[in-house]
């Protein structure tokens, strides 16, 4: 049987820098905390990164903000697969949000940093802009939608929930929630396409067919 390969130097110290970023902020983060919890000298960290602000970048780098692309690849449909997405929002690990949270601070005093989250915020928005051109091509989002807007109001939305977790601002009904996110993909898929009132409850305030004969 094969060993599994041992994780690198470099490995080690991006999810040490992850954890202790997302518990201590940017500014409040010292190099030595980060090399001590990956059990690893200070030296390691000056061998693989030019600085405290591309180590934070690459911590960035282990938020999955891919799920998000296999939950529209898995769900058949490009407007179906936002729609889990969305659902799925208020759910996100804390210490993603919290990680996100810190660059999105770091970026107004660092301008390395804000070079950096520019360029994989820029790269996130162009690749769901793409996803929504792909769900026109498909059919499962309307053909008049912009597809670099629609992506901008996808991105606004959930650099907002970074905003509430920091806050602690509580989140709303979950049933509630799901309701706005699939009135929300039904206004940006083709009329009649939705399933959403296909699948209503009965007991669902929300069902449009409630209370008909």
């Amino acid at each position: 049987m094969t060993a599994a390969p041992e994780t690198s130097v470099r490995d080690r110290l991006v999810a040490a820098a992850a954890e202790v970023f997302a518990e201590r902020g940017y500014e409040g983060t010292r190099v030595q905390e980060i090399v001590r919890r990956a059990g690893l000298s200070t030296g390691a960290i000056y061998a693989n990164f030019r600085n405290k602000a591309e180590l934070l970048f690459a911590a960035i780098g282990t938020v999955p903000v891919n799920s998000v692309f296999d939950t529209v690849a898995l769900a058949g449909d490009t407007a179906e697969g936002l729609r889990q997405a969305g659902h799925d929002l208020p759910r996100a690990e804390h210490r993603d949000r919290s990680l996100l949270f810190e660059a999105l601070v770091a970026a107004r005093r660092d301008p390395e940093v804000a070079a950096l989250l520019r360029k994989r915020l820029i790269r996130f928005r162009s690749r769901t802009a793409l996803v929504l051109a792909a769900g026109q091509r498909d059919g499962s989002v309307a053909p008049d939608i912009d597809p670099d807007a629609a992506a901008e109001f996808c991105q606004a939305l959930g650099m907002g929930f970074l905003l509430m977790e920091a806050a602690a601002l509580p989140h709303a009904d979950e049933a509630e929630w799901r309701h706005v996110i699939d009135r929300l993909v039904d206004a940006i898929s083709p009329s009649g396409s939705s399933d959403s009132s296909a699948q209503c409850d009965p007991s669902d305030p929300h069902d449009p067919t409630k209370g008909e004969p």
